[in-house]
């Protein structure tokens, strides 16, 4: 029991520090990507016709922006080294 639990808290902290490497490469996107990759994955609850407003930009424009700010985050992630999934857990 002790060793499963040393464990689950080991796997823990690996899973806490790579969200936290997430954190810093959503730190790296603009704030208009960042709005665009949150209203897609984070907090998909608002309307697109709100966000196109906000960024004024047509949808097209707004699956465009999407598109490259999941291209930067993927090289932000693979720059940091972020593997949030793993086979094991």
């Amino acid at each position: 029991m002790k060793e499963r639990v040393e464990r689950v808290l080991r796997r823990l902290g690996w899973l806490r520090h790579q969200l936290e490497l997430a954190d810093e490469c959503l730190d790296g996107l603009s704030l208009e990507d960042r709005m665009v990759l949150e209203h897609f994955y984070i907090e998909p609850g608002e309307e697109l016709a709100q966000l196109c407003d906000s960024l004024q930009l047509e949808k097209s424009s707004v699956y465009r922006r999407k598109y490259r700010a999941l291209q930067k985050i993927g090289e932000l992630f693979e720059e940091y080294g972020v593997a949030l999934c793993r086979d094991d857990f």
